[in-house]
């Protein structure tokens, strides 16, 4: 919004409804697809993305048990496969996910590059993630996505689609912009996996 500002402050014409767009090639996302088919998922499946990591601060995580009921719950009730996503130090925190699931996902935290890691957002159907880059990389590939917020303002870092739904408590210490927590993770603890798993089903029903 602030670059587009700048545009019509140049006198330059703005777009009338403005997106995100990335772009993979053909090849990349083969390349993920034949990479995922070597790990079990099926060719053609269709395959739920859980991003639990945020650079930011630990304020932006939600819980791993929580990211795996939810992951469980959707692959179950949609019949998708589950690929758990991250950077090499976010790899613990999809690890314990992967531990707490009933049903196996592909674990590729830590094992992407920044080129495979957007093939294989391409490739989603859904994503639940944190507040985050990734969040922000399937947005622009039109992901649905299910945004979990905590200590930042939504209304200024949200997911630019209308494919997305954005998960948050009312609490009145959000949002500080804190990157570590220091009154107990209150506004996180609020968000339950059955918000998230309700908001991810209601979103998906109006992507159809």
């Amino acid at each position: 919004e602030y670059y587009l500002r700048l545009l019509s402050l140049l006198g330059a014409p703005r777009p009338e409804k403005p997106r995100l767009a990335l772009r993979v090639t053909e090849d990349e996302v083969a390349s993920m697809r034949s990479r995922l088919a070597a790990l079990g998922v099926p060719d053609g499946r269709k395959l739920v993305g859980i991003n639990p990591g945020a650079t930011f601060g630990s304020a932006k995580r939600w819980f791993p048990d929580r990211f795996a009921e939810v992951a469980d719950t959707l692959s179950e009730e949609w019949d998708m496969s589950v690929v758990l996503m991250g950077s090499v130090p976010e790899m613990p925190l999809s690890a314990e996910i992967e531990a707490a699931m009933e049903r196996k996902p592909v674990n590729l935290a830590g094992r992407t590059t920044v080129r495979e890691l957007m093939a294989l957002l391409a490739s989603c159907s859904f994503l639940v993630t944190n507040d985050s880059g990734p969040m922000h990389i399937g947005a622009a590939f039109g992901v649905p996505i299910a945004a979990i917020f905590g200590p930042t303002d939504w209304k200024k870092t949200s997911p630019w689609t209308e494919r997305a739904r954005v998960i948050q408590a009312d609490v009145d210490c959000s949002p500080c912009k804190l990157r570590e927590c220091d009154r107990g993770h209150e506004c996180m603890l609020e968000v339950t996996a059955e918000m998230v798993v309700t908001a991810a089903k209601e979103l998906r029903a109006e992507a159809r």
